[in-house]
């Protein structure tokens, strides 16, 4: 299992100004630095403002940047897509480490389907 003590946390979109973090830059400064760290970076975005709202297809921050190595993505549903809940996406072995760890995600019931 890999084991990260490093992460950068960032907003895709600062939802106080509305400005945006440039996620290109950030990503190519985490995969500069990664090297030096024993344990590696993570980089985590909470896009919850701009998924939905950003990117020629509505993907958001990590497409209206053009970023790519955005390690998790984390937003919810209850802005552009109008409905309950949130989610989670990552590599496979950071999905089932949270799915086989996260109280929160163990004692859950699934989201409510959409009317």
């Amino acid at each position: 299992m890999v084991t990260f003590n490093n992460f950068i946390v960032t907003d895709g979109i600062f939802s106080m100004r509305g400005d945006y973090a440039p996620l290109d830059i950030i990503s190519n400064l985490s995969k500069k630095y990664d090297r030096e760290f024993p344990e590696n970076i993570l980089l985590v975005v909470d896009d919850s403002h701009g998924i939905g709202a950003y990117g020629k297809t509505g993907r958001g921050t990590e497409e209206y940047t053009n970023a790519k190595g955005v390690d998790m993505l984390v937003g919810t549903l209850g802005k552009a897509f109008g409905v309950n809940g949130g989610y989670v996406t990552s590599n496979q072995t950071i999905i089932t480490y949270l799915r086989e760890s996260a109280p929160m995600y163990i004692y859950s019931n699934p989201i409510s389907p959409a009317v």
